[in-house]
């Protein structure tokens, strides 16, 4: 009996050492994950790393990355135990202060492999396969309708600057009606950007850029887009930069695409783009491709969606000496056009950076191109840029600048009041509007599906006044911010330059210059609107089911003037761009400024 309990007790030690064993070669089991990473283009910054919710990655500090080649890779062992990881790639030039990819966090999926490798591009989504993406259900699409009418009845500031209560009800009865149907992706976001565009308020829209990975892959990376870049002249589209094998010449005219005319294309479309009331030419601008990485074209989203674009495109052209064809072009996804385009032509802007620039033209002239005040992804100190600039102009001996404007759609509004701190020759408020909201206390039902930066600050407002006889409460005027002169302000004249492109911060440039008489305004109508804009802080509304994000403000901004133009900020000398101009590649408001100088004897 001795034998056998001596001889079990070594084989129940042996069997105890092997599960011991193989217990810890679990626990310490590993999954080694290979983080590979192709950077944007124009992002300057030293360092790019990963950041996430479990060990070895953590939140608050990075893992940097190693550039191999033209991108970036990093390994990092996990626990065989985690189910999953959320993380995201930063950009730094120091670990306490780093710029985020602008996306959902990134999950990954273990599933107990030992070697995993990763492939990303920088701030874009994962692609999804849409052939298997199922309809959106009708209930759940009349789920997010009420969250919708909620946000547009209640809360939106400019509901009733361009609608009545009876116009704006049957938009959203109309709305209502298209979710009695099951509905793709497409469909839905096609339908919810209707609605939104017929509010007339440029901060609102089914938002081009903080869609989720679905949203995303149905409305910019499919194989859908014009190979080539285009500007409308009046309802012509007229094709600037070329891309596609057919070689064709900058002021080709496209008469139509698939068998339907451009001129009804443009119609078509506009009801689906958002602009701050009759600011028509701001919804056509939004409606051409410039092909800039770093912004989406309304063309882009919405021509595929309604025209249900496959992989080609029939062409009807008009080339610059009046011969029309046919062609057949492929087409592209936007990031194939891009590289295209950054490989053909150089004088293409392909980063932030090219939007913006200063040179001395010629005896006391100068240009100072302000395309963005978007600086999200741009390594630059904006105060120290404008003081160098304006310390280089004033030793260039320039008299004259000409400042372009065009291509800016606003962005943070401080490097618009920096900007006017160096041109202004008095004390002024640039944004001098009265600012307004539709509630105080921010609707229970949108809590848990409305976002912005910080504490959810938007949930109780700070007012002035109670609700007037319009609907409104009165906020406090913190925005109107007088601007002063730099110490090494420009003192000599200036000449904006100025198109429908120009919205939010750009708006207000224009407007300022018309009241304080900074300078001449030499170009087309601007965007924005003159009886005031809604924006401040915007918020981002998740709707749960369809998974659609909208973007809209809480602030209404209104004039202080009654009876004032539904129209955008009028120029001194109207110059529109015409066709030649477009063929020969000259710059029509530049030269108009030019010879504006000329003829008031200062060159």
């Amino acid at each position: 009996m001795g034998t056998i309990n001596k001889n079990n007790r070594v084989r129940n030690f042996r069997l105890t050492i092997i599960l011991v064993c193989i217990c810890s070669l679990s626990l310490f089991a590993q999954t080694n994950v290979t983080f590979n990473l192709k950077k944007s283009e124009g992002s300057n910054y030293k360092y790019v790393g990963i950041r996430g919710d479990k060990q070895p990655l953590s939140w608050e500090t990075s893992v940097q990355m190693k550039k191999v080649g033209d991108g970036y890779t990093a390994n990092v062992s996990f626990d065989t135990s985690i189910e999953n990881i959320q993380f995201k790639y930063v950009l730094y030039d120091s670990d306490k202060k780093v710029q985020w990819e602008a996306l959902t966090n990134r999950v990954l999926k273990i599933d107990s492999k030992n070697k995993i490798i990763l492939n990303h591009q920088w701030n874009t989504e994962e692609a999804v396969d849409i052939s298997t993406l199922k309809k959106i259900t009708s209930d759940d699409l009349l789920k997010d309708f009420e969250l919708i009418k909620t946000m547009v009845l209640e809360v939106h500031p400019g509901t009733y600057r361009y609608n009545s209560k009876e116009s704006i009800t049957a938009k959203l009865e109309k709305l209502k009606q298209t979710f009695q149907t099951d509905l793709s992706y497409g469909e839905a976001y096609l339908a919810i950007s209707k609605l939104l565009g017929s509010v007339q308020c440029d901060h609102t829209f089914a938002s081009f850029y903080n869609q989720g990975p679905i949203l995303k892959t149905v409305i910019h990376n499919q194989r859908n887009k014009l190979p080539f870049t285009f500007s409308w002249v009046g309802d012509k589209m007229i094709v600037v930069y070329d891309v596609s094998s057919k070689n064709l010449q900058r002021g080709t005219e496209i008469i139509s695409i698939n068998g339907v005319s451009t001129k009804e294309v443009l119609e078509r479309l506009k009801p689906y783009v958002k602009a701050d009331g009759a600011t028509d030419k701001s919804r056509v601008k939004q409606l051409e491709v410039k092909g800039y990485p770093y912004r989406y074209n309304g063309f882009d989203v919405f021509h595929p969606l309604v025209y249900q674009v496959e992989d080609k495109f029939t062409l009807e052209v008009k080339t610059p000496t009046g011969k029309e064809h046919t062609i057949q072009v492929a087409a592209l996804t936007l990031e194939e056009r891009t590289e295209k385009l950054k490989d053909n032509f150089s004088d293409f802007a392909f980063t932030k950076e090219k939007l913006w620039g200063y040179e001395k033209l010629k005896n006391n002239i100068g240009l100072l191109k302000a395309g963005t005040f978007d600086d999200y992804g741009m390594d630059r100190d904006w105060r120290k840029y404008f003081s160098s600039t304006f310390k280089q102009i004033r030793s260039d001996g320039i008299e004259h600048l000409i400042v372009d404007l065009r291509e800016n759609q606003g962005g943070f509004d401080e490097i618009g009041l920096g900007l006017m701190q160096h041109l202004i020759k008095k004390p002024g408020k640039v944004e001098d509007f009265i600012s307004k909201s539709r509630y105080k206390n921010f609707p229970e039902s949108l809590k848990p599906y409305a976002k912005s930066w910080g504490e959810p600050w938007f949930h109780s407002l700070k007012v002035v006044s109670e609700k007037d006889e319009n609907g409104y409460y009165s906020l406090p005027e913190e925005k109107a911010v007088v601007v002063k002169p730099a110490k090494n302000a420009f003192k000599g004249d200036v000449y904006f330059l100025v198109g429908p492109a120009n919205v939010s911060m750009a708006f207000y440039i224009a407007n300022a210059t018309k009241k304080y008489n900074i300078g001449t305004l030499v170009g087309e109508e601007t965007g924005g609107n003159q009886r005031g804009i809604n924006g401040g802080q915007i918020l981002f509304l998740r709707l749960p089911n369809s998974e659609i994000e909208i973007d809209f403000p809480v602030e209404g901004s209104f004039s202080r003037k009654r009876d004032l133009p539904n129209k955008g900020i009028l120029p001194d000398v109207k110059i529109a761009t015409s066709l030649d101009y477009i063929k020969s590649g000259r710059d029509a408001q530049l030269l108009a400024a030019l010879q504006l100088i000329k003829s008031n004897g200062n060159e």
